[in-house]
């Protein structure tokens, strides 16, 4: 008899008394499954609408075959929640026309990951024990400091990479790697199918009790595993944490993904990465476009697409985007970054409507706090600020929205040579494009050109080929002549560095609330039509307002 596949579609004889447990090509336990040939049929000729018609169940029956088998989504199927094969998984991406690249082995097992697997599920038979065991083996390494929490506030200085890389970073004790939830899902998903057991990533949406939100960014995204009981997308998934360690309630709010809608969450890391460290907004535009095609209905997919495209200076379009991500989802993340962008356009009260909702839902919410305070700054409200960034740095000290707020209150209060150093340490922790711009901001006005001209430089190394004229002469606008001239006079620049700027009343500087959107919204050439942030005003009154 010849048996078939139902996950990478092998299919080979056996004989009727000894059937195949395992699958020989993608090694799934019990997915061989019979295939019953059936004799040739004389058929009589029908009508051109009852032949359409037939071909319509045929195709149904040939597409939807696999629902019979296992009744799940059949394989290439991009919203189905089952284990896909490399080969399965390649024809999905292909089909959605999306180039994944190295990111197509997210979930991929290796002989590395197998034997990590092996050892970690021990003599366990049930998809649950082994999946405890997975997960204690993970959480020791959490132990050792292989890896630890942190802000998940903005994207790390890395690239999001595969559960192979990420198991070879977790070998090194004390080794204190900041890892996405995503790829410590990936990793344990990816363990545990090696060993037969039905797992998928699942993005986890709330935790009753939880003061300060899962994904305070609201792009990062927050993932656990899901491990079914028998057959993935059958029955009711228990969830594993294995990135916080904490125990989930059967009832948990959270969305079971497809492995292609997976791999769509990576390429939104990867276009985050590209936007933010690499300054190249036309990469980052493909690897998010090609993000929403597999996972755009998820909230941190759809702001990640926002901001990309604020910094392609489409900024009605990114707007539109954050706004769509509240719609789909409106918690405290969401409320927050759209008082982000309501700053963006100068919309004071609606940001403080949307701070005050978002800490009414997350009162633990340090990035709502420390844009509270950049906030109250504006309005001459030292108090109010020192209070609330006060309890932003207790809540996320390593935040660099935090830092920069607080080198903005030190400004405020005089200290420009403490607000210089809480700045660069702001830029040490997450040196984006945006950020090196915004401290080129701060040394221009201290008049620290030897510095200003070492960071411009960093800023056109930074850049892409096709964006270096681009760069050069946002540069001279922003930082002035003397940061690309050493012989260039700057007579806008700061001539007295002991004075404080006036951060409010009719001389705002450059908003750290931008931050938390991590996108480069600084003026760069467009078209005229089209509505932009411009910087006016030079040295201590540069300001940004939307225009034209």
């Amino acid at each position: 008899m010849r048996y078939q596949c139902v996950y990478c579609d092998h299919s080979s004889e056996a004989p009727d008394s000894d059937p195949p447990k395992r699958c020989p090509s993608c090694m799934r336990a019990n997915a061989m499954q019979p295939v019953r040939e059936r004799a040739p049929v004389v058929r009589p000729k029908r009508s051109p609408v009852a032949a359409m018609g037939i071909a319509a169940v045929v195709l149904l029956a040939a597409v939807g075959g696999y629902f019979v088998w296992g009744r799940r989504p059949a394989a290439g199927d991009p919203a189905s929640v089952h284990p896909l094969s490399a080969g399965a998984l390649h024809d999905a991406l292909t089909e959605a026309q999306v180039d994944a690249g190295e990111l197509e082995a997210l979930l991929a097992s290796d002989p590395g990951i197998e034997k990590f697997a092996e050892a970690a599920a021990g003599s366990a038979s049930s998809a649950f024990d082994k999946a405890d065991g997975v997960m204690r083996a993970l959480r020791a390494r959490a132990s050792a400091l292989a890896f630890v929490p942190w802000s998940l506030g903005e994207p790390r200085t890395t690239p999001v990479v595969g559960a192979k890389q990420t198991l070879a970073t977790l070998s090194k004790d004390k080794g204190r790697a900041q890892l996405y939830p995503l790829e410590v899902a990936a990793l344990a998903t990816a363990a545990l199918r090696a060993v037969d057991v039905p797992a998928q990533v699942a993005e986890l949406i709330a935790v009753d009790g939880e003061r300060a939100p899962l994904d305070p960014s609201g792009y990062l995204g927050y993932f656990v595993v899901a491990v079914y009981p028998a057959e993935a997308g059958l029955g009711t998934p228990r969830l594993f944490d294995v990135y916080g360690g904490r125990a989930l309630a059967p009832g948990a709010k959270h969305n079971v993904l497809s492995d292609p809608s997976t791999i769509g969450v990576a390429l939104s890391l990867r276009a985050l990465h590209e936007v933010s460290y690499l300054a190249d907004p036309k990469s980052a535009l493909t690897s998010s476009s090609h993000a929403i095609l597999l996972a755009g209905k998820l909230p941190s997919v759809r702001t990640v697409r926002g901001m990309v495209v604020l910094a392609g200076r489409q900024v009605e379009q990114g707007l539109q985007e954050f706004a769509a991500a509240s719609q789909l989802r409106s918690d405290a993340p969401r409320l927050h970054n759209l008082a982000s962008a309501a700053l963006m356009t100068g919309d004071v009260e609606r940001a403080t409507k949307e701070l005050s909702s978002a800490l009414e839902r997350a009162p633990d919410f340090a990035a709502a706090h420390a844009t509270l305070g950049s906030l109250a700054l504006v309005r001459g409200e030292l108090d109010v600020a020192r209070a609330e960034l006060g309890k932003a740095e207790q809540l996320a000290p390593d935040l660099s929205l935090v830092q920069w707020a607080l080198a903005e209150l030190q400004l405020r209060g005089g200290d420009r040579d403490q607000a210089l150093t809480t700045a660069r340490r702001a830029v040490q922790a997450r040196p984006s494009f945006d950020a090196k711009l915004r401290m080129g901001v701060l040394l221009r006005q201290a008049a620290r050109y030897d510095e200003l001209r070492e960071l411009a430089a960093e800023l056109l190394k930074m850049a892409p080929a096709y964006r270096q004229a681009e760069v050069r002469e946002m540069i001279g606008t922003v930082l002035g002549p003397a940061a690309l001239d050493a012989d260039a006079r700057d007579p806008e620049a700061e001539t007295e560095p002991s004075r404080a700027p006036n951060l409010g009343g009719d001389e705002p500087q450059l908003d750290p609330a931008l931050e938390p959107l991590g996108a480069t919204t600084l003026p760069q050439p467009g078209s005229e039509r089209e509505p932009k942030l411009r910087l006016r005003g030079s040295g201590d009154n540069l300001q940004l307002k939307l225009g034209r």
